[in-house]
């Protein structure tokens, strides 16, 4: 009985130092664990302050007000071809869209090719007769006319 007693504490000592061990292991891992985020938090700061200096706040900040005051141009020339025209302003704008389309008429007609003046033009005379409308014939039109035809009087 003290042997049975003897190996019971015995097992329960090692039992003990396996949790032990165990336990070392486990803390083990997680402190490589913690290592390998806290290399790749520093690796991804650097690659953060790299990219920062890329783009500087002020950079970036001069961009945004740009594009502002691009979008309010863009806004104030909206307002500016939506609104109403004055009479001398609608009187200017007609009298460019004139000399717009005399220009485009004067390019137009130095492409186009002279007009023969040695072969005097021949058309055709105007018919005299009226013009004959052409009716739809059904297909149970048109077998009745084979019918009639087909019968010997």
């Amino acid at each position: 009985m003290k042997i049975n007693k003897f190996k019971t504490k015995r097992i329960g000592e090692l039992q003990s130092q396996l949790l032990n061990l165990e336990k070392v292991v486990l803390d083990l891992k997680t402190q490589e664990d913690n290592l390998d985020v806290f290399n790749a938090m520093k690796t991804g700061s650097a690659q953060l302050k790299k990219l920062q200096k890329q783009m500087p706040v002020d950079q970036v900040q001069q961009l945004m007000d740009d594009n502002a005051q691009s979008a309010q141009y863009m806004e104030e020339l909206g307002q500016i071809l939506g609104g109403e025209m004055s009479a001398a302003d609608e009187d200017e704008v007609a009298a460019e869209f004139a000399k717009l389309e005399e220009l485009e008429a004067d390019e137009v007609m130095t492409k186009l090719p002279d007009v023969p003046t040695d072969k005097p033009v021949i058309l055709p005379d105007v018919p005299t007769n009226d013009p004959v409308i052409a009716t739809k014939v059904t297909e149970k039109e048109e077998q009745k006319e084979k019918v009639r035809v087909a019968v010997p009087a």
